[in-house]
């Protein structure tokens, strides 16, 4: 039986959840918990199958062969691999041009130049990467160019981020009959990771990147296209996305995608071409949307909380890859928060009545058991339980088990 002064102990458990609630959700606390969520996603199973995207990697080992900058016949590599695949759609992250983009430095070839300019007036439905910036200076601001523009948005369009120029795209002649897709990702990351389906240009709401390709994939115009900030975006009468305020998705890093390297994809293409048996299954090109991005160590990207990088070109196929799958990872609710908090109140009564090693190898089974737990529910519940409110609890617990001395615990319990 435990006397009156028992619940005391319970007393302080609660009032240091409710702590670590707030420390892990806006306090200093906060970029751990992000850690935590990270680390889960690293280990959770993947949900799901992919999609019908194909990203094909520019990866170290192919800049050993293909050195950055590339130039026109590189990409027309890719252009002559791919088309005789019938993709749907195909997607090159990196802008074509030679002043920010992929071809800066290289001298100009026209012969190459006007062979890339070919295959791109032949392809299907193409999406060329770009990136929105601010202008320094006010009064040089440039004209404004025409893109494509979602206009049935609700909310406060204010809390979306805005830019006031195009910083890099595709050179004039190229982009004539393609679609801009832009690949602005933001420096801060919610306790997921986050890539924006909308941006704004001067004022006009805009598709990125991932919102342009699911427009063309399920052919679907921008006026067919609701957004609802804080809530989702609606995408034709089949595709509904949840987003936050700022019109950014939650991103599974390991939803399932279909991926191969550069070398690999143009290899295959040239085995199908002589009738030799190819090494990798031609169903992994064959009627996909083709996604050509950079994934080498240098590419630029998102900086998760625990210091790896992942590049942009594949934060945007996990995105595509999330979406297809409805692999939408979401934290546990704050009545989840309130469970955990009452259980470990009530069970931390029974720690002062413990002997202290059997204390300590108790807590320590708890933290694997709720381990274990948590990357069960992020794999197959896609819920992200809280790392930092149970661990708080765990050492609070142990502390005052070591802390009160044993005529006080007696006493009390």
């Amino acid at each position: 039986m435990f006397r009156r002064l028992a619940p005391v102990y319970s007393i302080f458990v609660i009032l240091a959840g409710l702590t670590l609630i707030r420390e892990a959700a806006v306090g200093p606390l906060a970029p751990y918990e992000r850690r935590w969520h990270e680390w889960l996603q690293q280990y959770a199973p993947a949900p799901g199958s992919p999609g019908p995207v194909t990203l094909v990697e520019i990866n170290d080992s192919t800049l050993e062969k293909h050195p950055w900058p590339w130039g026109p016949e590189d990409f027309s590599l890719f252009f002559h691999a791919a088309l005789p695949f019938d993709p749907p759609l195909l997607i090159v992250e990196s802008p074509l041009d030679f002043e920010r983009g992929a071809f800066s430095g290289r001298e100009r070839q026209p012969m190459f130049e006007s062979m890339l300019m070919d295959q791109i007036h032949r392809s299907p439905r193409l999406i060329l990467g770009g990136r929105l910036g601010w202008s320094q200076d006010a009064q040089s601001v440039p004209d404004v160019q025409p893109m494509p523009v979602v206009r049935r948005v609700k909310g406060d369009i204010s809390a979306i981020p805005e830019f006031t120029i195009v910083e890099a795209w595709a050179r004039e002649d190229y982009r004539l009959s393609t679609v801009p897709g832009w690949m602005n990702i933001p420096e801060t990351n919610p306790p997921t990771a986050g890539f924006p389906l909308v941006l704004r240009y001067r004022g006009q709401t805009v598709p990125s990147l991932v919102l342009q390709c699911l427009m063309l994939l399920e052919k679907v115009t921008p006026d067919e296209v609701e957004i609802v900030l804080g809530s989702h975006v609606l995408v034709g009468e089949s595709i509904n996305i949840p987003i936050d305020a700022t019109g950014r998705m939650a991103v599974n890093l390991r939803a399932p995608i279909n991926r191969a390297d550069f070398d690999t994809f143009v290899l295959t293409r040239q085995q199908l071409d002589t009738g030799a048996e190819p090494q990798v299954s031609p169903l992994l090109f064959k009627n996909k949307a083709l996604f050509l991005s950079r994934s080498d160590s240098a590419a630029a990207g998102l900086t998760l909380q625990s210091g790896r990088k992942v590049p942009g070109g594949e934060v945007a196929a996990a995105a595509l890859g999330t979406i297809y799958a409805r692999a939408w990872l979401s934290k546990a609710g704050p009545y989840f928060d309130w469970a955990l908090i009452g259980i470990l109140a009530v069970a931390s009564m029974w720690f002062q009545r413990m002997k202290w090693w059997t204390a300590l190898v108790t807590c320590l089974v708890l933290a694997g058991g709720y381990t274990a737990a948590a990357i069960w529910a992020a794999g197959a519940k896609l819920t992200l339980l809280p790392g930092i409110l149970p661990l708080g609890i765990f050492d609070l617990i142990l502390l005052l088990r070591f802390a009160i001395p044993k005529k006080l615990r007696n006493l009390l319990f």
